[in-house]
């Protein structure tokens, strides 16, 4: 059996991070899921860790947002009830659900150059990054899929970049890459259909790839505390991604963390 199963239709959940003009690299991530068989497991695991870390009152609605929790905002601001090592181990207990419940994701990354200044240039890095998770998700359903096997994007609705992200989504399912590395992989033929929005608040899955999309931004921008994050997803054998290797602007990686650049 494949990889991915024999379903025809695998869900992908995208959510990005350090697309701001002052992140060193911005992040797209794309959970890729069987609906059938991933999306009550996940949401129920998701649900049980919220239970278990919020308190009674503040569980109705919660909407989890990885950053804050990090950085003590909101709802984590008492470092009596939330010293840094519990908001450190509630985004592991989040994360630890790919290791548990085994589905697959898909990064896209793409990093700042000292030609890449102002708030035009980070939406631009934004839209590098979701199109390479895109192309990313289209390789691996290509390479692990049923030959049926067909995927959908559903990603956070960022009112300021909405458009673009729609447009950038429409050129690569109808356009052919001038580029070598992606000739073989555009116009997309796996990822049907145009991109579909919906708010965090309504999408626990979003809020899960909320959680991936912070760690691989950290890890790849160089923080200290990024490999624990990175750990909890793939475990400590996942080795390959700790190469220091300089990747030039981009490039996608799909679940073994293999890395196809440019």
């Amino acid at each position: 059996m494949n990889a991915l199963g024999c379903g025809n239709l695998r869900l992908i959940y995208l959510d990005e991070a350090g697309i701001s003009a002052s992140e060193p690299v911005a992040v797209v991530v794309g959970i890729i899921i069987d609906p059938d068989k991933d999306w009550r497991s996940l949401e129920t695991y998701l649900r049980g860790v919220a239970h278990s870390y919020m308190p009674e009152d503040e569980r109705e609605g919660f909407v989890f947002h990885a950053k804050d929790i990090s950085a003590g905002n909101k709802n984590f601001s008492n470092n009596k009830n939330w010293p840094k090592e519990r908001r450190q181990d509630f985004i592991k207990e989040i994360l630890y659900a790919r290791t548990f419940l085994g589905f697959s994701l898909c990064v896209g990354l793409c990093r700042k150059h000292a030609h890449h200044t102002g708030h035009s240039a980070a939406l631009i890095r934004h839209l590098m990054a979701y199109s390479f998770c895109v192309i990313g998700c289209e390789y691996y359903i290509r390479t692990y899929g049923d030959i049926n096997e067909l995927g959908m994007v559903i990603a956070e609705d960022t009112p300021t970049a909405r458009k673009k992200i729609k447009d950038i989504h429409t050129e690569l399912t109808s356009k052919k890459s001038t580029f070598p590395v992606y000739r073989d992989f555009l116009p997309l033929q796996r990822i049907i259909d145009t991109v579909h929005f919906a708010s965090k608040a309504d999408s626990p899955l979003l809020q899960f790839a909320d959680a991936c999309a912070f760690a691989f931004r950290r890890y790849f921008a160089g923080y200290n505390d990024a490999e624990p994050y990175v750990d909890a997803l793939y475990g400590p054998a996942s080795s390959s991604i700790r190469v220091p290797v300089d990747l030039g602007d981009g490039y996608f990686t799909c679940a073994s963390i293999e890395a196809v650049g440019v």
